[in-house]
């Protein structure tokens, strides 16, 4: 996590005294910059009587939010209440001059996802109380309690599935006392940040013995529903027209494997090709594959609940 801290007040915030607010574009190391550098903003919102902090939110430049906050005084740098900052995923592409796209600059880099991260409260800018941190799906990934910056309390750690994979206590910044390991598998003691023993719960082993059974028996019953994702039409055929085209049989000793993935919505995405010296025929293959009708999706379980499917080909077989 990062935290704005103070620049604005070498621009003399007092001289607006808050009554509007302020906007500010920041380059990537998080300092004041003109538009044409930005990669974020910043907005610092007008303090009203009944407020008792300057509130202010981060954001990309696609209006996505990063951070929200305030802090305790003018200069911008003792946070104080609560934070939450969020992670933005980006898909990067780098583009070409080319002729065939007009010698435009195809580079670009867009936001693909907008995830909560973290959030948690500070006070006269220490780290206090329970900070929560999140996998992608929102689901809590850590709890960790902090005093004044460091850790003490309860700190707990779970799976993505949301059970509990490590749970203990910290004093004064170190681990103490016992902690439950793998969903209490073992209870390992710490004594001053060191571990001094460490046992094997064997009524967990059991149960985790048991419910991993149970599972493999569910995945074994459902799988038998599951239907791959496969293609609309004469796929095969219009992929065979398509390589002849290319001279795709002239090229000896070469094996192209060609892997995507089919969404749930029947969308092919991410084709890619190895086995290929032709850098040119590679490009274009994952082109013919990026405009191919979408195909009927994969689906599993009873309910046939459409699913992502992992497809590869080898097309000197094809």
């Amino acid at each position: 996590m990062k935290l704005i801290l103070s620049f604005f007040f070498v621009f003399g915030l007092n001289q607006f005294g808050f009554s509007q607010n302020l906007k500010y574009y920041l380059d990537k190391t998080d300092q004041v910059a003109d538009s044409a550098k930005a990669t974020s903003y910043i907005v610092v919102f007008a303090k009203t009587n009944s407020d008792t902090v300057y509130r202010m939110e981060q954001y990309s430049l696609e209006n996505l939010l990063i951070v929200s906050g305030s802090f305790k005084d003018e200069a911008l740098s003792i946070p104080h209440g609560k934070y939450v900052y969020y992670i933005i995923s980006r898909e990067t592409k780098k583009g070409s001059f080319s002729k065939a796209n007009n010698y435009q600059d195809t580079t670009y880099n867009k936001p693909i996802g907008h995830y909560l991260d973290a959030k948690g409260e500070f006070l006269n800018g220490k780290m206090n109380g329970e900070w929560l941190h999140y996998f992608k799906n929102e689901s809590v990934k850590r709890v960790e309690t902090f005093n004044n910056d460091v850790l003490n309390g309860s700190y707990r750690e779970f799976w993505e599935n949301g059970k509990l994979m490590l749970s203990g206590n910290y004093k004064n910044g170190v681990k103490d006392g016992v902690w439950q390991q793998d969903g209490g598998l073992y209870e390992i003691t710490y004594q001053d940040g060191k571990s001094v023993g460490k046992k094997l719960n064997k009524e967990v082993q059991a149960q985790q013995e048991k419910d991993r059974r149970e599972f493999q028996q569910k995945i074994k019953e459902t799988s038998k529903y599951d239907v791959q994702a496969r293609p609309k039409g004469d796929f095969k055929s219009d992929l065979r027209r398509f390589l002849s085209l290319e001279n795709f049989n002239a090229i000896a000793n070469e094996e192209a494997k060609v892997s995507f993935i089919v969404k749930e919505d029947g969308k092919l995405s991410e084709p890619t090709v190895t086995g290929l010296s032709d850098s040119t025929l590679m490009m274009k293959i994952k082109d013919f594959f990026m405009k191919t009708e979408a195909w009927f999706p994969g689906t599993t379980g009873i309910d046939k609940k459409p699913t992502v499917n992992y497809i590869q080909y080898t097309l000197r077989y094809l």
